[in-house]
């Protein structure tokens, strides 16, 4: 369902706007992962946008989904990004934010929400964004750490 040259897809997270459902998931294209998208009318019968929906940014050479926030009334998608320059199998993981437009078919980076070090000097990694939202307040949780040997990251707001 997706572009040609994709061997894998996976982090998929499943969101609802506006009637419809929204499925952001990570490909891995030829060796890059790219973040894909799918939408459904009824969260059973999916169709897959083929081409990547976004690319990893400058200084990024990888990327997965995480968390849709809707913010004063605007999609926004909390993602992260692997440092292009970090080791290959202990990667240096970002938070990175984007703005969706309104009919989520446009997303602009708006640059890095969290980098790996908010969670201590040491950490390298910090991934895999769920933000739920209860009674007007945020709750984000992450992994931290490196892969394998992860801790979970809690923060509330306000």
């Amino acid at each position: 369902m997706l572009e040609d040259g994709v061997i894998e897809a996976s982090y998929a997270r499943v969101f609802p706007w506006q009637n419809r459902y929204v499925m952001f998931l990570m490909g891995n294209n030829q060796g890059t992962r790219n973040i894909y998208r799918a939408d459904s009318a009824d969260g059973r019968k999916w169709h897959a946008r083929p081409e990547a929906y976004i690319p990893p940014p400058p200084g990024y050479g990888q990327m997965g989904p995480g968390s849709l926030l809707i913010h004063d009334g605007e999609p926004w998608l909390i993602c992260f990004g692997n440092l292009a320059d970090g080791p290959e199998f202990e990667p240096v993981s970002d938070l990175l934010l984007y703005k969706l437009s309104p009919d989520l078919n446009q997303a602009e980076y708006h640059g890095i929400l969290m980098p790996h070090s908010a969670a201590g000097p040491g950490n390298l990694r910090i991934n895999d964004p769920c933000l739920l939202e209860e009674d007007g307040k945020l709750y984000l949780f992450v992994n931290l750490g490196r892969r394998l040997h992860q801790k979970i990251g809690f923060m509330t707001h306000p």
